[in-house]
Order: C-alpha cells, then structure tokens, then sequence
C-alpha cells in the first residue's frame, strides 16, 4: 500500500472542521448561559 496523498489533507481538514464546530458549540453554551443568568436574575428581583 502506498501513502496517500489526500488522507493527509483529508485529516487536516477533519481537523480544521471539528475546532469550527467545537467553536461554534462554546459560543452559543455560553450565549444561552448569559441569557439564562440575566432571566434567573429578573425572577429573583420580581420574588424579592
């Protein structure tokens, strides 16, 4: 069997895509978290 040239960039490109998609994943956690911490502070102040 001999090397094949596009596994290589194959795998490179896996790679690039799966740090996009990890970005993009932390991204919208952390949007949903400040959303969720401004509403869980809206119903702390209206309950006070």
């Amino acid at each position: 069997m001999g090397c094949n040239p596009f596994t290589k960039n194959r795998d490179r490109l896996l790679e690039a895509e799966v740090a996009k998609v990890d970005w993009v994943f932390r991204f919208a956690c952390a949007a949903y978290n400040l959303v969720r911490m401004r509403n869980l502070s809206r119903m702390a102040i209206r309950s006070a």
